[in-house]
Order: structure tokens, then C-alpha cells, then sequence
């Protein structure tokens, strides 16, 4: 980050507003219909940064009416940690991803998206951590409280749109989102190897909360292998990806690769996601891809790590082993407090923000020290995550103190967002329920 700019909060809240309460739950068993039986979740706290109360999340009876079969599978091999390298010559498409920044801090990594006969394309956020495709309505474009001039969708201006008299929801820790589920042509990817999905379900918001209106993207492009979301619908979007995506000769297995970039790196524009396919060493990464089981109790791309913690740091202030998820919608890394405070221990000078500061559940470090962070994998494979990552800038102007990228949230898994992801090329494998990382370029 330079000469360390004062880190800004607005900037920094994208990262809390995008966690829903979806981790660190039991994955419910699969079904068409299938009820969730009332779940207990935290309870309402104070939101230091909103000025108002909160609901992190509340008891719930949900009633999901969807096809909850996973994407299709080419393998159902047993798993164990293996190296290996990208396979370029494989069929597969890319989807760009454009970048927004704070500095050199990735807020959001948006997809261009098609949907129906609209000619102008939806920036979606690229989200693996969640499995719904929506985008906003004009209604829920008219809430935001500022000028939104982004893509909205209008289901009578697109010829193909189907109706199909469904709802959907989806809440997060910030705010919700809910609307009508329609059918339609959805297409991704660059113009040169674009994929045409055709009657796919999708929403379109009409209510919103001012969180998820008032930023840069016209939606989410969920990526996640299941549902976590209320209502009535078919299948997920990356099903259809897989599913329609072999059906046209685009890739052979259910995979896609991860590579997120950023200024400071010249690599930014490289962002991009790769939908069956892995790119040849060198090219977006270095060294081996090496591969670990993926956690399938759950719904998420999920791995178990040996740890992550601070190079050199003692065993008892690092975290792990621990269940980690791969969530490219997060900006930031959170943890639970005590996995949070364990791998602060390990950083000189460094301290927790007090609850009535606005970087409540943050650390603030000296902003001279580097923070060399690692993440090992149960084999002793180390990846380390780049210093400028783990700093999101001063906490105020004039000072030496700077605030750290890991922060504190409970009732929630380990996630490895944006600030992790930059320093790796990632391999989220479907067909062999695997998670492969490897050295990220830059």
C-alpha cells in the first residue's frame, strides 16, 4: 500500500455487508423439498458502525422448494492431498473480472453478465461463496440512496423472459435482499469464448437494503456448488454453467480456476475466472497446484488447512488446523475471536479496536511492520500472503497505526476472502471434490 493511506471504513463495511450468516452452520440434508427446522443464530447486537441495531442473524423457519442436487459430477474418486499442474490444452472459457480498489485493496471482482435480449451487460459480483444469480429490479434500484446508474433488469424489455411465479430471498449480515424469480437466457465469458445458458432461474430484486443498492455491481453471480437462500426455483447457476457448458463442448469437467489481481502487481486487469479449465504454469501461477480433499458436510468450497498464522510465530498463535471456506464475494479474511486473537498474539504491537471505535472487531498494528502471513496445507506445503494484502491502510490521518485485514466475527467460519485470495491461483474442482491452490503470480 505504499505510503499507507488512512484506511477507509465505507470501503471496508463491502466486505461485512457481503458475509451472510451462512457459515458455521450443518448443512441440511439435500431434497426437493426440504424444511430447515429452526436454526439458532446469534442474537441482535449493536452495530457500531450503522448507529442501529443489527440482527447478525435471528430463529428462522425456512421452507426451501428447490432441485438440490449438485452440479453434475465426472468423478467420485476418494480424495487425497496430491500435487499437480494446470492442463491448458483442456476445453474451457474465461470470464474476465474487473476489479474496483481502494488503493491497492480489491473491494469487489465484477462479471460482465447477458441476461435475455438486454444489450447491455450486468456487472455481477463474482461470489463463491453464495449460489444465487441475482440482479436488481427497478424498484429496488429507486430505494438506493444516492444515484445508481447501473444495469437494472426489466423483464418485459427482454423477449425470452419467463415468469415463473416464485419468490426468493437472501439475507446478510447487513441487510436483505428479496424478489421474484424469472427464466432466461444467461450468457458469460469473454467474446471470444462465450457460453450460452438457456432457461436459467435468476432474481430480480425488488427490495433491497441500502447496503447491497448503494455499490458498483448490479447483482451477485453466486458460484457456490448449493442453495442458501429461501423460496422456489430450479437449479443453481453453476450447475447450469457445468451442465450446459460440457453439453456445448466447452469443457470437459466441472472445475473453474481463480486468479485475482491487483494495481500494485500490474496484474489487475488479469483478473478472471476459468470455467473448465486450468491455465499452464506460468502463465497466472508458479510452481505446482497442490490439491486438498474438499469438505463436502457442507455446502461451500471448503478445505481443512494445518494452519495461518504470522511467519515464525509460535504454535499457540496461529490458527489451526482449521476449516477454511474460499469466498471470492468477502473482501477481507474473518475468523472467529479467539482464532483472531490467537494469530494477533503473534504480531508485535498489535491491539484490538475498542468497541466504541468504528474499526470495532479489527486490529491495528504498527504500520512500519510487515505482517508476512502463511497458510499451510496439511502436507507442509506453505503459501504466504503478501504483506501489502494484510494492511488496509492508517486508522486516521497522521497516525503510525494501521489496520489489519483479518478481523473478528463470530458464529461464523474461517473464511478466506479477497486479501487472501490475491496471493493465490485457485482450483475449485467439482468433479474430483477437490480445492487446489498454487503461488499466484505478481
Amino acid at each position: 500500500m505504499g505510503q499507507h493511506a488512512v484506511a477507509d471504513w465505507n470501503k471496508i463495511r463491502a466486505s461485512h455487508r457481503r458475509v451472510r450468516h451462512r457459515y458455521g452452520h450443518k448443512a441440511p440434508r439435500r431434497g426437493r423439498h426440504r424444511r430447515i427446522g429452526s436454526q439458532r443464530f446469534s442474537p441482535a447486537r449493536v452495530n457500531p458502525h450503522r448507529g442501529h441495531r443489527q440482527h447478525h442473524a435471528e430463529d428462522v423457519e425456512k421452507v426451501v422448494h428447490y432441485d438440490h442436487r449438485p452440479p453434475p459430477s465426472d468423478d467420485q474418486s476418494t480424495m487425497v492431498i496430491s500435487k499437480g499442474g494446470g492442463a491448458a490444452s483442456e476445453p474451457s472459457f474465461s470470464a474476465k473480472l474487473v476489479g474496483t480498489f481502494h488503493d491497492d485493496e480489491a473491494i469487489h471482482f465484477l462479471a460482465n453478465v447477458h441476461i435475455g435480449t438486454n444489450p447491455s451487460p450486468f456487472q455481477l459480483l463474482a461470489d463463491t461463496g453464495s449460489s444465487v444469480l441475482w440482479v436488481k429490479g427497478q424498484r429496488a434500484s429507486s430505494t438506493a440512496s444516492h444515484s445508481d446508474d447501473g444495469a437494472v433488469f426489466r423483464p418485459k424489455s427482454s423477449e425470452t423472459c419467463k415468469t415463473t411465479g416464485d419468490t426468493f430471498k437472501v439475507a446478510y449480515t447487513a441487510g436483505k435482499v428479496s424478489g421474484t424469480v424469472y427464466r432466461d437466457t444467461v450468457s458469460l465469458g469473454r467474446e471470444d469464448s462465450q457460453l450460452s445458458l438457456s432457461d436459467v432461474s435468476f432474481g430480480v430484486a425488488d427490495r433491497a437494503s441500502a447496503d447491497l443498492t448503494d455499490d458498483d455491481s448490479d447483482g451477485v453471480l453466486g458460484l457456490a456448488p448449493i442453495f442458501h437462500t429461501d423460496g422456489k426455483s430450479g437449479s443453481t447457476i453453476l450447475r447450469e454453467i457445468f451442465k450446459q457448458g460440457k453439453e456445448q463442448g466447452k469443457m470437459s469437467r466441472s472445475v473453474m480456476s481463480i486468479f485475482l489481481g491487483r494495481p500494485s502487481s500490474g496484474t489487475a486487469d488479469r483478473s478472471e475466472i476459468t470455467f473448465g479449465g486450468i491455465h499452464a504454469e506460468g502463465e497466472l501461477f508458479h510452481g505446482p497446484i497442490t490439491y486438498v480433499p474438499l469438505l463436502t458436510t457442507t455446502h461451500f468450497w471448503k478445505f481443512r488447512a494445518a494452519s495461518f498464522g504470522v511467519a515464525d510465530a509460535a504454535d499457540e498463535h496461529t490458527i489451526g488446523p482449521v476449516d477454511a471456506v474460499i469466498d471470492t464475494g468477502t473482501t477481507l479474511i474473518h475468523a472467529p475471536t479467539a482464532q483472531a486473537e490467537a494469530f494477533w498474539a503473534g504480531v508485535p504491537g498489535a491491539k484490538k479496536q475498542g468497541a466504541d471505535t468504528k474499526f470495532d472487531s479489527f486490529w491495528a498494528f504498527p504500520c512500519a511492520q510487515e505482517i508476512h502471513a502463511l497458510l499451510k496445507l496439511p502436507d507442509g506445503t506453505a503459501f504466504s500472503i503478501a504483506s501489502q494484502d494484510m494492511n488496509l491502510g492508517k486508522v486516521s490521518a497522521g497516525s503510525d497505526q494501521c489496520v489489519g485485514a483479518l478481523y473478528a466475527l463470530d458464529g461464523a467460519d474461517f473464511v478466506l476472502g479477497e486479501a487472501a485470495l490475491k496471493s493465490l491461483y485457485t482450483v475449485l474442482d467439482w468433479s474430483e471434490r477437490r480445492i487446489g491452490l498454487a503461488r499466484a503470480i505478481g
